[in-house]
């Protein structure tokens, strides 16, 4: 998995787990007549979808370098990536609605300064655009 500013890539572990793989884009609005009916609005979202990946405790770690790297993209304002991920690319930006948009922290806590390959367990929030 990779997202990319389209001049810096990041690489993610492929076994960092997708939280909401299943994604619901037809959205509904219900709302009442003066008369009391019922009336039902659907459509289907054009862009929205939550992807939010999440290391373990086992699986899925990625080296300190990234996490500080997506920590300054996710600093931007409106900023736009590529996510690629089994061979699809995905339009996406940084979901700070749901939560901080970039969450980690070092698999073994160790009394030493931070070194670039330690490995992080990281939650990144996205979201299509």
């Amino acid at each position: 998995m990779i997202l990319s500013d389209g001049t810096t890539a990041v690489t993610l572990d492929d076994d960092m787990i997708e939280l909401q793989p299943y994604w619901q884009p037809v959205d509904q609005a219900i709302s009442y007549t003066l008369t009391g009916a019922m009336l039902v609005d659907e459509s289907v979202k054009q862009a929205g979808r939550p992807m939010t990946f999440q290391s373990q405790p086992d699986a899925g770690w990625v080296p300190r370098t990234a996490v500080e790297q997506l920590h300054k993209w996710a600093s931007q304002p409106g900023i736009r990536l590529k996510l690629t991920r089994h061979g699809q690319d995905y339009p996406v930006t940084f979901n700070r609605q749901d939560g901080q948009a970039v969450e980690a922290r070092p698999v073994l806590e160790l009394a030493v300064l931070p070194r670039p390959n330690d490995a992080m367990l990281l939650t990144v929030r996205l979201i299509s655009v």
